[in-house]
């Protein structure tokens, strides 16, 4: 899982990131995006992609059975969010590769 801090999230970058970061990272989506205020999930084959807000902070969680390069993944969300801060918390087997 991924969790980036942000101050304000921006609907526009929510919709670009759910459509084009599962390709990105080498996952297939399965079905259009839903949103619910300024909260958004994609479906994809090997499980989900989803952005959630709260009050100054959002935050882009992927889930996947499907092993997945962690620093691919957080470049991307760091690309559409810019964030001034963010943290990145592994969850399940994941692991962060050291360079």
């Amino acid at each position: 899982m991924i969790a980036l801090h942000l101050l304000i999230i921006n609907r526009k970058n929510l919709l670009k990131f759910l459509l084009e970061s599962p390709n990105k990272i080498g996952m297939k989506i399965c079905a259009s995006p839903l949103f619910y205020r300024n909260h958004g999930i994609i479906p994809i084959k090997e499980s989900h992609i989803s952005v959630h807000s709260f009050e100054s902070h959002i935050f882009a969680d992927i889930f996947s059975c499907k092993p997945f390069d962690i620093k691919a993944a957080t470049n991307c969300s760091l690309n559409y969010f810019k964030p001034q801060t963010f943290d990145i918390c592994l969850s399940g087997h994941a692991k962060l590769e050291e360079s």
